[in-house]
């Protein structure tokens, strides 16, 4: 047994009357949309120099910190930022995400190699003079 379901369709107006009013309906659809994504981008260049000037001051102070960090918690802080990535790497993550993640353990990996850098380069001098 099968049933039936009567759809009723509105009428269209195919006339050219019809489609022209059609398309300038369309088109001030179209013409609205563009005005309000101009209007959210003009917003968000506003801000820009704002969250530009917060995202600088957060990496300066991070980079302070990291500066002023003890040898232990830059190589903790490091090998869990290392394998936090490797998890999301793994576990099929965006590349970019991955990346992101590998930052603040290449921050910290560079850190200790420059400071075990300047010890040896210290007595490297020592042993000349």
């Amino acid at each position: 047994m099968t049933t039936t379901q009567d759809a009723t369709r509105p009428s269209v107006d195919d006339t050219g009357e019809g489609v022209r009013r059609r398309v300038a309906v369309m088109g001030g659809a179209v013409s609205g949309a563009a005005g309000n994504a101009a209007t959210v981008a003009g917003d968000a260049m506003s801000r820009l120099p704002v969250v530009a000037s917060g995202a600088r001051s957060a990496l300066v102070e991070t980079n302070r910190q990291i500066r002023t960090g003890s040898d232990e918690i830059l190589i903790v802080g490091g090998a869990l930022s290392f394998g936090f990535a490797m998890g999301l790497l793994f576990g099929g993550a965006n590349r970019l995400m991955v990346a992101g993640a590998l930052l603040p353990a290449a921050s910290m990996g560079l850190t200790i190699l420059e400071r075990a850098n300047q010890g040896w380069l210290e007595r490297s001098r020592q042993t000349r003079e």
